[in-house]
């Protein structure tokens, strides 16, 4: 039970440090305008809401959102 936890932990760490460097460079393509930028996709819904509130809790100048794209879902970034 521990190691398929801390299997499950370290995976969503993993997606969120990727999605971490993609948001990093987006950043200056996302100054271009103002409608939501996608930071993670193909993402299941446990998976997405996780993601989103770990990215909620570490970037307040932002809104996240779990977007439903047929079959999978995506996590989106809002300006505030």
């Amino acid at each position: 039970m521990l190691k398929s936890a801390k299997k499950s932990a370290s995976a969503i760490l993993a997606t969120a440090s990727m999605a971490t460097v993609a948001l990093i460079a987006t950043a200056p393509a996302a100054a271009a305008h103002n409608g939501p930028i996608t930071v993670a996709s193909g993402l299941s819904e446990k998976r997405c809401n996780t993601l989103q509130g770990i990215y909620t809790r570490f970037e307040p100048r932002y809104k996240f959102g779990c977007v439903r794209t047929f079959p999978d879902y995506k996590l989106v970034r809002f300006a505030k």
